[in-house]
């Protein structure tokens, strides 16, 4: 049987509060039994968080305000919920960094909030800031009071460079609303900044360390590459908006957008069409020999120009087939290059979430039957029940 490189369960979306529900009965269940129902109903509830991510980091993209409160009550519930099994079980590589499924849910939770930019947002953000930013026995005792008992001993790491900086966006773009000229531009930038409470010069400087380190994203994103994300998208609707130096201004700056594949993806697809970002993208693709886990962050801005990537990847899947039916292999080789690469493509058709990619699915699962594909067989069984995928919960 083929193993996927991505390794985890998804089935079809689900609301986020009849995960709770049935992540509290997982915890009552599996005490007493101990049995393989409770491992069933932990996949189950791990399907339905996934399918959270993918759906809170669409709002996100969308941008829907209507959705905050909805968003904090998950925020809320997330951090009430401390003992919930899902804090143990830690997802990788199908995104990136590893941490718990439920830090994965509220790190997409506060990328959208950041997103939205609604102000009604900051006072959630700014206590994960805080209560992250520093040890407990640093802060003051009536902040500690503050903090439930059976909390103050997990690990905010991940989460707090991400909503320092979702907070300062929305305080940035609150106080600059539309950048459509260089001088709005720039005082949006020096509000963003002043919000992190570090200079633009120090800012660069941070970020051209985080250039030089070695896999950097394997490991949660640091407050620099979080920064430099957001800049990358604030520096976007800017240039949308009209102001066409955004992007060269914080260049000369010293900001280094290749430190972070996200920052690097959104600058590079800003001033391109849908159509030629589908083309730029799916030649990134073909051109790779090996992925990694960094590569999640190409395969989510492929998926996430939806129905318009299903034909190029469908193309894709057709020549992917007929190279590996001339393909040479070794007598102890059972795992190819092709293989990884038709497995990616339908792991991006899945998370496109388009109906056409469905299609295309189906008929690729019924292609393995009939030509005795059992190992990709399997693997297009379990790409159809894990639809719709997601590869990143940070950007």
């Amino acid at each position: 049987m083929v193993k996927s490189v991505w390794g985890m369960r998804i089935s079809k979306a689900k609301s986020f509060w009849l995960h709770v529900v049935v992540t509290s009965m997982i915890v009552s269940s599996t005490a007493q039994s101990g049995t393989l129902s409770g491992q069933s109903d932990i996949d189950s509830s791990v399907a339905r968080i996934r399918a959270d991510i993918y759906r809170v980091r669409h709002i996100g993209l969308r941008r829907d305000r209507s959705t905050v409160p909805e968003l904090l009550q998950i925020l809320d519930a997330g951090f009430n919920h401390s003992d919930n099994l899902l804090h143990r079980y830690r997802l990788k590589p199908a995104l990136p960094w590893s941490a718990s499924y439920l830090t994965h849910l509220q790190a997409a939770t506060i990328v959208a909030l950041g997103r939205i930019g609604d102000p009604r947002a900051l006072p959630a953000l700014d206590k994960i800031a805080a209560l992250t930013s520093a040890n407990l026995s640093d802060l003051g005792e009536d902040v500690v009071a503050a903090v439930p008992p059976d909390h103050r001993h997990l690990d905010y790491r991940h989460l707090a460079p991400l909503a320092a900086v979702a907070a300062a966006r929305i305080r940035a773009e609150q106080a600059v609303p539309q950048a459509d000229t260089l001088g709005k531009w720039q005082a949006q930038v020096q509000y963003f900044v002043n919000a992190l409470g570090v200079s633009l010069p120090e800012l660069s400087r941070q970020i051209a360390k985080e250039k030089a380190r070695r896999y950097p994203h394997d490991l949660p994103p640091t407050l620099a590459r979080a920064a430099v994300r957001a800049l990358a998208e604030m520096a976007a609707e800017a240039y949308r908006e009209g102001c066409r130096e955004s992007f060269d201004w914080l260049k000369h700056a010293g900001v280094a957008w290749e430190a972070d594949l996200g920052a690097w993806l959104t600058v590079e697809l800003a001033k391109r069409t849908p159509e030629q970002r589908l083309s730029w993208l799916m030649e990134q693709m073909r051109s790779k020999t090996v992925l990694t886990p960094a590569d999640s962050y190409l395969s989510q801005a492929i998926a996430d120009l939806g129905e318009l990537a299903v034909p190029a990847l469908e193309k894709w899947l057709q020549e992917l087939w007929a190279a590996r039916a001339t393909e040479v292999r070794n007598s102890d080789e059972t795992y190819t290059r092709t293989d990884n690469m038709v497995e990616q493509a339908c792991w991006i058709l899945s998370a496109t979430g388009s109906d056409a990619a469905l299609a295309v699915l189906r008929a690729q699962y019924e292609q393995c039957r009939s030509a005795d594909e059992e190992g990709l067989e399997a693997l297009l069984k379990r790409v159809l029940r894990e639809t719709p995928w997601v590869f990143v919960s940070d950007w």
